[in-house]
């Protein structure tokens, strides 16, 4: 498609690895001195960065790399060797430290830097430069049960004797059977969509979907929470499917609503009806000149 390759960089995603390698910053109350001292602490980020970079050339390499650099306080998230990695970046999602570099049309797997940022160096490996998110985006509807939380003291007397301390475990429990009881529900009036957005507008705890039924539309990847995601986007998946998911929300009933278009495709469609709305607009402001005030378009006046 013609759209997309002249405007390649707005469209496209890149994966990479990165690792942020912090300064020292100086605790002397001079000013003159403590400026000397955190230039030091400065260059010797840099050099850190400098030599993670050189040891580089493969994922496996970063993540054995990022282990040794790592604070004494991550070392433990840097044991997975996903930790650095970040997938499905586009170029308005990064600041323009980041977005410069990725989004060069002449950048290519397993290219590598370091970045100055605000007071370290970024570390960054490239693993695939800039590619078509060639996936097809899926809608959703869900019925969130969150488990109880547990209430402040103070609501209570000290002699209350109704007040139960509270138990975790149970809370989720009474949540999973809750989730149970209202797919038994909708399963025994027959599994119809139109069912499952009445369930949701009456039971989910999601607030923001109650009123359109638990719905989610166009959903791309890693926009939900992985263990739904997962789900989602399983090649086997297919309308209809449902399924009670456990996240850190509570219990999810989740209906597989439809599969629908290639994302990036939906993505380019989009940008082409904007830009050929801009250009529409300039060219009838050309032929009509007009003066736009404070209420923006709510009123136009001809010059």
């Amino acid at each position: 498609m013609e759209y997309y390759e002249k405007n390649k960089a707005d469209y496209a995603s890149v994966d990479y690895c990165i690792m942020y390698i912090a300064a020292e910053q100086s605790l002397i109350e001079d000013e003159a001195l403590r400026t000397a001292e955190n230039e030091e602490f400065l260059k010797e980020a840099k050099l850190k960065a400098d030599t993670m970079l050189a040891a580089v050339a493969t994922r496996s390499d970063f993540a054995r790399e990022a282990r040794k650099y790592a604070s004494e306080a991550e070392k433990e998230n840097y044991e997975d060797e996903e930790y650095t990695v970040r997938t499905g970046a586009k170029k308005a999602s990064l600041s323009e430290l980041f977005s410069t570099w990725f989004f060069d049309g002449e950048r290519k797997s397993l290219d590598k830097t370091v970045l100055e940022g605000p007071s370290g160096y970024y570390v960054v490996l490239l693993l695939k430069p800039m590619y078509k998110d060639d996936y097809n985006l899926v809608s959703m509807n869900h019925i969130l049960i969150m488990p109880a939380e547990a209430e402040d003291d103070h609501d209570y007397d000290d002699e209350d004797e109704e007040h139960a301390e509270y138990d975790e475990d149970q809370a989720w429990e009474d949540a999973h059977e809750r989730i149970v009881d209202i797919q038994n529900e909708w399963i025994a009036a027959g599994k119809s969509l139109e069912k499952f957005e009445e369930l949701a507008s009456k039971y989910t705890d999601d607030t923001a979907s109650a009123e359109s039924g638990g719905y989610y539309g166009n959903i791309t990847k890693k926009y939900m929470v992985p263990e739904i995601d997962e789900w989602l986007f399983n090649v086997a998946r297919k309308p209809g499917d449902y399924e009670i998911i456990s996240t850190t929300y509570g219990y999810h009933l989740v209906y597989f609503n439809s599969v629908n278009d290639v994302a990036w495709i939906k993505d380019v469609s989009e940008g082409m009806k904007f830009d050929d709305f801009d250009a529409k607009l300039e060219t009838e402001l050309k032929k009509n000149p007009t003066k736009i005030n404070s209420l923006g378009f709510t009123f136009v006046k001809n010059k």
